[in-house]
């Protein structure tokens, strides 16, 4: 997320990022926060697919609408995103992949070998649907 806002040079306080658990009530509470301030932000980027859809309900009932005044990413992909209204974009992780990579990682370590700890990237997948606009 960080890296984003740098690579082009966006913009942003650390009150529009908010700490949440993963779940529905957290992305819930935490897009009430966003759009009660002054100068809301014209878009949320959540952790996962099911703090969007908490997002998606607060957006809405503050009087808001999901894009037109608010855009919103997820991040999973989870089968529900194309059939919310609107139909949430994401990012797709390959699980399968981040499972065989945790796997392979976990074996080396019952095997007792030394498992050189370093970041393993997978790569992910834009997914648009209709829950984000252009930029304004």
């Amino acid at each position: 997320y960080q890296a984003a806002i740098d690579d082009f040079n966006l913009k942003t306080t650390k009150q529009y990022i908010i700490q949440g658990d993963y779940g529905y009530e957290s992305g819930y509470q935490a897009a009430l926060s966003l759009v009660s301030y002054k100068n809301p932000p014209t878009a949320i980027v959540c952790s996962n697919d099911t703090m969007a859809f908490g997002a998606m309900k607060a957006i809405r009932e503050y009087g808001l609408n999901v894009p037109e005044d608010i855009s919103v990413i997820g991040f999973d992909n989870i089968e529900l995103c194309s059939q919310v209204y609107p139909s949430l974009t994401t990012i797709a992780a390959p699980i399968k992949e981040i499972t065989d990579k945790a796997i392979e990682s976990l074996m080396f370590c019952l095997q007792g070998e030394d498992l050189d700890l370093q970041d393993i990237e997978v790569p992910t997948r834009l997914v648009i649907r209709k829950s984000c606009s252009p930029q304004k």
